[in-house]
């Protein structure tokens, strides 16, 4: 019979034979080479058959544990867990710092990166500043071909 190995085996003081057998499960290795089995042979002792009718009877006696552990670490009533709502990212592109100028088609204020993006291509804007969505209607960028 096997123990688990946190467990105690209390064993009288009068020797008895029969009890030799009940070992803790990280002592059965050395308990089976005492007697003389061999690897090979303790396979031999019990059938795949028997071995898995063993482990279906083990199953079918397991009960899981009815320990109220709220309880048991005063808890008092189960906390229901805190959902946040998932936002979505936004598909606007986050402005940079206003540069104090305004698109020269639809009056927006730009950001210092689209003033300064203007003011350095000025060829092809004409020396005006505009918001990103009107560059693109302005001066679209022509795709190479390849």
């Amino acid at each position: 019979m096997l123990v688990s190995q946190n467990g105690s085996i209390g064993r009288p003081r009068k020797k008895a034979p029969e009890l030799d057998a009940i070992v803790k499960v990280d002592q059965f290795r050395s308990h089976l080479l005492k007697r003389n089995f061999s690897n090979l042979t303790m396979l031999k002792l019990v059938s795949a058959d028997t071995l898995e009718r063993f482990g279906r009877q083990l199953v079918a006696l397991h009960q899981p544990s009815e320990r109220d552990w709220a309880k048991r670490f005063r808890l008092g009533a189960p906390v229901e867990p805190i959902v946040e709502p998932i936002v979505e990212p936004s598909i606007q592109p986050v402005p940079g710092p206003v540069s104090g100028v305004s698109c020269a088609k639809c009056g927006t204020s730009l950001s210092a990166a689209e003033a300064r993006f203007c003011r350095f291509n000025k060829p092809r804007f004409d020396g005006q500043v505009y918001c990103m969505p009107c560059q693109q209607i302005v001066a679209p960028l022509a795709r190479r071909s390849r």
